[in-house]
């Protein structure tokens, strides 16, 4: 199938190089200055609960969206055929054949890019690993359905499955976090309260 060139425009131009360039440490301070308000707000009224969740609800929506930009964006002046790979392990195998280096950065950058998502899903929605592991991964299919509209991008599910790893991993280990923190909060409660409030 030939290689469809696309017109020159904001996707190939300074536009776009100065968006990558400032668009995630201007949506990170955004989002971190957000979050300072939200935590001050809450510990105002002392619901540290409060401050934890309305802080990681607003690092999450960050997330979100550091991950549309990274995804949703055009990749050079010309798109080649359209691949589509529903196939779970193929174009990572077909990866490591042709560049071990190249493999081992798509792997764990799609693993990678989901970890936050998990993490702060499970902090501020407060929902089960399983729970937003699914979510995340819908999230992820959504994200290369619309890959379909952009230039030079691939549809695969390889990218769904790590990112759905990646959401796990961080779901869990914020679980984990909780659960730590409970029974650390637990063990120094005294007696008679533990006994209140099991």
């Amino acid at each position: 199938m030939p290689v469809t060139r696309m017109k020159r425009g904001w996707h190939d131009g300074p536009v776009l190089r100065s968006y990558q360039t400032w668009g995630y440490p201007v949506m990170a301070l955004v989002a971190a200055l957000v979050a300072v308000v939200v935590v001050l707000r809450a510990l105002r009224r002392r619901d540290v609960g409060a401050a934890i969740r309305g802080a990681s609800a607003v690092l999450l929506v960050a997330a979100v969206s550091a991950v549309l930009l990274r995804t949703l964006h055009p990749y050079g002046t010309s798109t080649a055929a359209l691949r589509i790979n529903l196939i779970p392990g193929d174009s990572i195998r077909d990866l490591f054949k042709a560049d071990n280096l190249d493999a081992v950065q798509n792997v764990c950058g799609n693993i990678v890019l989901f970890v936050p998502i998990g993490f702060l899903g499970v902090l501020s929605l407060r929902r089960r690993v399983w729970a937003v592991t699914a979510a995340a991964g819908c999230f992820s299919a959504v994200i290369e359905l619309l890959q379909l509209t952009v230039g030079g991008r691939w549809v695969d599910i390889d990218d769904v499955l790590l990112n759905s790893l990646g959401a796990f991993l961080g779901a869990a280990a914020a679980w984990a976090a909780i659960g730590t923190v409970h029974r650390w909060s637990a063990s120094r409660r005294p007696d008679k309260d533990r006994d209140a409030f099991p």
